[in-house]
């Protein structure tokens, strides 16, 4: 049933801009573009709070730190696979 309501109010929207005209197209990009960067925020900020968020944010800032087992030959299956920057 939610996906039917969300077709509907798309369709509406669409029949809206397209009945109205451009000029009330202009409205509706004033919601749509808003919106997606405003879930966006909130995605980032729910996801910076959560437990170990720091670690996460560090080990992609500053990379793995066991790069010397890159010239190995063991290392090799890692690398291909890309299981070396995985690995904690």
């Amino acid at each position: 049933m939610y996906a039917f309501g969300a077709t509907f109010v798309v369709w509406f929207f669409c029949f809206i801009a397209v009945f109205k005209g451009v000029h009330s197209a202009s409205y509706l990009v004033w919601f749509t573009v808003p919106v997606p960067l405003c879930f966006i925020v909130i995605l980032v900020i729910n996801g910076s709070t959560l437990e170990g968020a720091g670690k996460g944010v560090n080990k992609y800032l500053n990379g793995p730190s066991d790069l010397e087992k890159f010239g190995k030959d063991e290392a090799t299956g890692e690398m291909v696979t890309g299981d070396a920057l995985i690995k904690a």
